[in-house]
């Protein structure tokens, strides 16, 4: 630690509604800001992943680290809150641990003393990465219940497909769009259409609006195809 003169802030937050309200990427900086002021490091970068789950490693926050971390020829310390912003996914951490030492960083996170050269320590790691793995597979569970038990209820808990609205928590058709999705239906059954950017470019389709905004209707190939799997 004493030889590492420079580092790095990585935060990470899974959910839009942290993003939005402020929760958790705010204090999780300060924290590894103290963290390097304790410890005498001069950070020179903040990577932060907005949204993101932590199972997932293919994230803009922590590609953007390792693309850093390939341009420095000396150590860099990378400081996390703890390990569960890295990574909750046990398969992953390691892996991903190990890309940031062969980059030529260190991992230090302000709530966990990780040292190797330490057993206790190395155990304890293990603990609190497979913790953090039990919570992200319980949470997972929790909403996938949820969500059973809404749809049994009589809840729609999904997007609404291309030419329904949520209304009341169940799907309606949307009559804005219903007559002209018909018509699309109709004459691509009758053959008037050979290909999707045939229907796409269609005057119709350019009369479909989004009910969210109340603008014209972006349709895609794959929307079209939705629409026909849910049969309007």
């Amino acid at each position: 630690m004493l030889s590492i003169k420079k580092g790095v802030t990585y935060i990470r937050v899974s959910s839009q509604r942290q993003v939005t309200e402020g929760n958790g990427l705010d204090s999780q900086l300060r924290s590894c800001q103290a963290y390097a002021k304790e410890n005498g490091i001069q950070l020179v970068h903040a990577f932060e992943d907005k949204a993101v789950s932590g199972d997932q490693s293919e994230r803009p926050g922590l590609q953007a680290l390792f693309e850093f971390l390939a341009t420095q020829d000396e150590y860099i310390a990378v400081i996390v809150d703890d390990v569960s912003r890295l990574m909750r996914n046990k398969e992953m951490y390691y892996p991903v641990k190990i890309a940031i030492e062969n980059l030529g960083g260190r991992l230090f996170t302000v709530k966990n003393e990780l040292n190797q050269d330490d057993p206790m320590s190395g155990f304890m790691e293990h603990i609190l990465v497979g913790v953090a793995d039990l919570e992200r597979k319980m949470n997972n569970k929790r909403v996938l219940d949820r969500m059973k038990q809404r749809l049994i209820a009589g809840s729609w808990v999904f997007p609404a497909p291309l030419g329904y609205v949520h209304e009341n928590k169940t799907l309606k058709i949307d009559e804005r769009n219903a007559e002209l999705l018909r018509k699309l239906f109709s004459d691509f059954g009758r053959g008037r259409f050979n290909t999707y950017r045939e229907v796409k470019d269609s005057l119709e389709a350019k009369l479909l609006i989004n009910p969210k905004n109340g603008k014209r209707f972006n349709l895609t190939d794959t929307s079209f195809k939705k629409m026909i799997k849910n049969k309007i």
